[in-house]
């Protein structure tokens, strides 16, 4: 009896559920039926209550694998059971994403403002940082980022615009696609990545995973899904990192930075060519500090401090001449160097004018995440000032910028 049911099918499960006799080449009795469906019911309800006490092998295999039965978590949090059709290139443990092999290369999904503020993607933001270095890849919806990290790729799958926002399954897709072809493009043979786009993201597994197995069939690579979830630890977790760091209020503004209030540190965008962006020209109207500006060394990474007419200006160096691209990657080293200055003149508020650099509607928000990545600390709040011809870009809801 014993071998009748742990190597039970779930097709041959529904011929006893009819009242079929033939399993495995063998005949069992009408009346050994209602024996065998009570201890293949036994059985599966044995492994969903490991499965909910998270003591089972961290493989998630045995006797998943008997039975051809498989449980995941629904976006929604409800455990549910589904089909799983004899996936060979999945493989899910139950262990850390991070303690996976140094060889595997890892992968999460991100909106295209590159945010990062919860779930897991908070790890792979203090863990590998440079997010200067992915907006300057300019990835949309259904692309992917890069970075390289001690011999291994990181991949960020964008798969929504906004950070708030929740993904199409037809765009994780497009992304899942840009990523093989990546990986077989660089020979990457292990791949480590969360239930991604199943988390606070809310896509159901059961579409996810077979997904994963079609894109990939067909390219020599292991994929290991890692679940791991240990609420106790993570609150505290975030707890500690709540007193450490405190995200950088934001709060918006329908005037141009020149008329802010005073005791406002005051930032503008310039070039090692001596020019300045607009704001920096508005600035300069009131202030007359572009003289002394172009006295000073100027070097891409760095701050201009200007102090005139009882207020302080920062000219940030993001360009080696005016006719550049803007630069993410030198906006961060920027950023770093600025929150020197203004700890030491005990600024609480710091102001900034909203651009838009290549007709990108999400170019302030990805400003935005890399200001509140760098600018940490109990005591600042972020002022973004609208001129008038961006205010369509203005995104009014608090809750939009979590």
């Amino acid at each position: 009896m014993e071998n009748v049911v742990t190597h039970i099918q779930c097709d041959t499960l529904l011929w006893y559920l009819t009242g079929r006799g033939v399993m495995l080449g063998g005949i069992v009795s009408s009346l050994k039926i209602r024996e065998v469906m009570k201890a293949a019911i036994a059985e599966k309800e044995m492994i969903t209550r490991k499965w909910e006490k998270r003591e089972r092998d961290p493989i998630l295999e045995g006797p998943f694998e008997r039975t051809n039965l498989a449980l995941y978590t629904s976006g929604a949090g409800r455990t549910m059971k589904y089909e799983d059709k004899g996936c060979k290139i999945v493989k899910e443990v139950y262990a850390d994403l991070f303690t996976a092999p140094k060889e595997s290369s890892l992968a999460h999904c991100v909106a295209t403002d590159m945010r990062m503020g919860s779930g897991i993607a908070v790890s792979f933001r203090q863990n590998f940082k440079n997010v200067g270095e992915l907006l300057d890849q300019g990835a949309r919806v259904g692309d992917i980022a890069v970075l390289e990290h001690e011999g291994r790729y990181i991949y960020y799958l964008v798969t929504k615009k906004y950070s708030n926002g929740k993904p199409y399954f037809d765009d994780l897709v497009s992304s899942l696609k840009k990523m093989r072809d990546h990986c077989a493009e660089h020979g990457v043979k292990h791949l480590a990545l969360p239930r991604i786009g199943c988390g606070l993201d809310r896509l159901e597994w059961r579409d996810v995973k077979p997904k994963i197995e079609e894109i990939f069939s067909g390219l020599d690579i292991s994929i290991t899904v890692y679940n791991f979830n240990q609420p106790e630890k993570e609150e505290e977790e975030e707890r500690q990192y709540s007193r450490k760091k405190r995200h950088l209020p934001v709060k918006d503004r329908a005037h141009r930075l020149v008329t802010i209030e005073s005791q406002t540190a005051l930032l503008f965008f310039g070039s090692e060519d001596g020019s300045v962006d607009e704001c920096g020209k508005d600035l300069d109207r009131k202030f007359n500090f572009l003289l002394e500006y172009r006295k000073q060394r100027r070097t891409v990474g760095g701050v201009i401090r200007l102090e005139t007419k009882g207020e302080v200006l920062y000219g940030l160096i993001v360009r080696k001449k005016e006719t550049d691209v803007f630069s993410y990657i030198n906006f961060e080293k920027c950023l770093h160097a600025l929150h020197k200055l203004v700890r030491k003149d005990a600024f609480f508020y710091i102001g900034v004018e909203a651009f838009c650099v290549n007709n990108d509607d999400v170019t302030m928000e990805k400003v935005i995440s890399l200001m509140k990545t760098v600018l940490t600390g109990p005591e600042l709040e972020l002022y973004i000032c609208w001129p008038k011809e961006l205010e369509h870009l203005r995104r009014d809801n608090v809750e939009m910028r979590p």
